[in-house]
C-alpha cells in the first residue's frame, strides 16, 4: 500500500495496487500493475479508470519506463 500517512491509513477505504512480478526466462521477469478497489474512493470512483490522454497511470507509467532506462544506462 502507497500512502503518504501510514498513521492515516484505512484497509477497508483504500484502494490497492497489486504489483505481480513472474520470472518469464533467466534475467527477466515481468511486472503487472494491478488497481483493485477503486470502488472505495466513493462516488464518482469510475472517472479513475478513464485516466488516459496523458495522466494518471499512462504519464506514470511513462515516467517509470524513462528513469530506469535512464538507470540502466548509467549501469
Amino acid at each position: 500500500m502507497f500512502t503518504e500517512r501510514f498513521d492515516e491509513v484505512k484497509p477497508r477505504e483504500h484502494n490497492l495496487l497489486a504489483v505481480p512480478i513472474e520470472r518469464t526466462v533467466p534475467e527477466r521477469a515481468r511486472v503487472a500493475l494491478e488497481h483493485r478497489y477503486l470502488d472505495r474512493h466513493g462516488a464518482g470512483w469510475e472517472s479513475f479508470t478513464s485516466l488516459g490522454e496523458g495522466s494518471g497511470w499512462p504519464l506514470y507509467l511513462d515516467r517509470f519506463r524513462d528513469a530506469t532506462q535512464r538507470d540502466a544506462a548509467r549501469a
